[in-house]
């Protein structure tokens, strides 16, 4: 993105007006005329570039289709995943599955498949999810904003709303905090395995043979939630990941307006794309978080490239977050 921007500053786009060329005399010369192509009855009445109204709407009426099932998908894929224990909910071990996990949600989808036929039917879904992603952003600019913004919320909500999908990442985030505040245990030094394993941190995390990866800015963030216990600090890391994650996107439509590109169809590319919304959102992964701050680096050095100093700050603390946002930081030196 900066270097995109920085090319359309340089480049020369602006024509003169035709009064300042007049007045210079530049308008005497005489210009050949462009060549015309003929006229024929199917190109009669048409403008070049102008799309035809039916065409149009047939567009628009795909993008609305697809951000319409793209909600669905991610509703039912919730649901699946909140009904009973299964592989899609790799925490729930040993069918300990309880409320305060699996959600609000739990109880509407009583016919859901087991086993393998729900790994198919789950397979199938994204596959699904993905042919819908593709209309939806490439249509995105076609539909109207409410369209587009209106399922953002719809699948934030939904994936808000899931337990923890695929991975077991977010109850290891909470028992790093718990090693570090409760039993004084530092994780960058020590590994679970040697933490009291009566802990019921420890037995919903599986990273028990492995220091902490994260940098000191998300710790702190996992060392105060502590005090919330197991249950709400689980809804509280969730909470911060959807707030992050449309903040993101809030972001992503300031920077494509900056550089003069479609804001829906920004939004939509990266808001609605099925591995962001089920294994970044529905997996509650910390990516989200450290995205929000790369993204304000980046919209902060597109409106301001002559003082990269708080993009740069910023972007510092996405590293403190997670160091592979530090792949960024040759862009702002």
């Amino acid at each position: 993105l900066p270097f995109a921007f920085a090319f359309a500053q340089a480049w020369p786009t602006v024509e003169t007006p035709r009064r300042a060329r007049r007045a210079r005399g530049d308008d005497m010369t005489t210009q050949p005329l462009p060549l015309i192509a003929p006229r024929t009855r199917r190109s009669a009445g048409r403008l070049p570039g102008v799309v035809p109204p039916r065409a149009s709407r047939l567009a628009s009426l795909f993008g609305v289709g697809s951000l319409l099932g793209l909600t669905a998908a991610s509703v039912l894929i919730v649901l699946m995943g909140a009904e009973r224990a299964s592989p899609f909910t790799p925490t729930a071990t040993g069918h300990h599955f309880p409320a305060w996990m699996a959600g609000p949600l739990r109880g509407l989808l009583p016919g859901m498949a087991r086993g393998d036929e729900l790994l198919w039917q789950l397979s199938w879904l994204m596959i699904a999810m993905y042919v819908l992603y593709v209309f939806a952003f490439t249509n995105a600019h076609r539909v109207r904003s409410r369209w587009t913004i209106g399922a953002l919320i719809g699948v934030h909500l939904a994936f808000f709303l899931a337990p923890p999908l695929q991975y077991t990442d977010v109850f290891n985030y909470i028992n790093y905090g718990r090693m570090g505040v409760l039993h004084h245990l530092n994780p960058y030094t020590v590994v679970p395995a040697l933490e009291p394993h009566n802990d019921p941190a420890f037995g919903l995390g599986n990273w028990h043979h492995l220091l902490s990866p994260y940098g000191p800015a998300f710790t702190l963030l996992t060392y105060a939630l502590v005090p919330l216990g197991v249950a709400a600090s689980f809804w509280a890391i969730k909470l911060a990941l959807a707030v992050a994650s449309l903040g993101t996107l809030m972001l992503v439509w300031r920077c494509a307006e900056l550089l003069g590109r479609s804001r829906r169809s920004a939004v939509a590319f990266v808001g609605l794309n099925p591995i962001f919304l089920v294994w970044g959102l529905g997996a509650d992964h910390n990516d989200t978080l450290m995205l929000f701050f790369v993204v304000l680096s980046v919209y902060l050095y597109l409106r301001s490239p002559a003082s990269p100093r708080a993009s740069g700050a910023w972007l510092m603390l996405a590293v403190f977050i997670k160091a592979s946002a530090a792949l960024l930081v040759p862009i702002f030196l």
